[in-house]
């Protein structure tokens, strides 16, 4: 009997630091990066998907945070702590059911896509542009005109909302980048010179047949002759 009782303590201290293990490392949990969509406040959990904190500061908050920490469940919703030690609640932006399905395979994407950033920016006219990681060049809505002395040199932090593509300013705005139409590398050239070399082949080809010909003619000619 004691061989047993000692057996369902131990037992128990184990399902205990079990759960305690889980319980910290849950505690542990943040949600980043949050910035504001026009008037909503959004926050990136560390899976790297996006959501919105409810009841969170506004756009008129002048020291809004930058992250909340101490995130934990609560059934299928998700809190967190703010700076005051209150609960707020981050909900995750909700997607349709192809996104759903594809999210597993495109969640490395996404992750890289947070560290990525625009560079080289510089002015078309009135409108800033800037290059991508992929060597496209696009615009900055939003951003500066040719009248600010100090334009920024590039933007990091760009991410995805859908397909479109936003990175982050000086200030932790939101800025979008839109990729200018047929900004890639045009292959018009190789085009060109592939016609080209086509047409050169196809002149070859009837320059032969013509030399040909005659020299049919002429030996039908000459065995003609010699029938006769």
């Amino acid at each position: 009997m004691r061989g047993l009782t000692v057996f369902v303590i131990a037992a128990l201290g184990c399902g205990l630091t079990a759960a305690q293990s889980a319980t910290t490392s849950t505690s542990r949990s943040a949600v980043t990066g949050c910035h504001f969509h026009g008037d909503t406040f959004v926050c990136k959990d560390d899976e790297g998907e996006h959501g919105t904190i409810v009841g969170g500061p506004t756009a008129s908050t002048s020291n809004a945070p930058a992250q909340y920490t101490g995130c934990h469940k609560h059934g299928d919703d998700t809190f967190c702590i703010d700076a005051d030690g209150e609960e707020i609640e981050f909900k995750e932006e909700e997607e349709d059911s192809s996104s759903q399905s594809s999210s597993n395979s495109t969640a490395a994407a996404t992750s890289s896509a947070q560290r990525s950033s625009v560079t080289g920016c510089h002015f078309h006219g009135n409108t800033l542009h800037c290059i991508d990681e992929d060597g496209n060049e696009g615009s900055i809505e939003g951003g500066p005109t040719s009248s600010v002395s100090n334009p920024p040199a590039q933007y990091t932090g760009c991410h995805n909302h859908g397909d479109d593509t936003f990175c982050i300013d000086e200030d932790g705005e939101e800025v979008e980048f839109n990729e200018d139409e047929g900004s890639s590398h045009s292959h018009g050239n190789s085009s060109s010179s592939a016609s080209s070399s086509a047409s050169s082949t196809a002149d070859e080809s009837s320059a032969a047949a013509t030399t040909a010909i005659p020299f049919v003619l002429s030996a039908g000619t000459v065995i003609a002759l010699y029938l006769i």
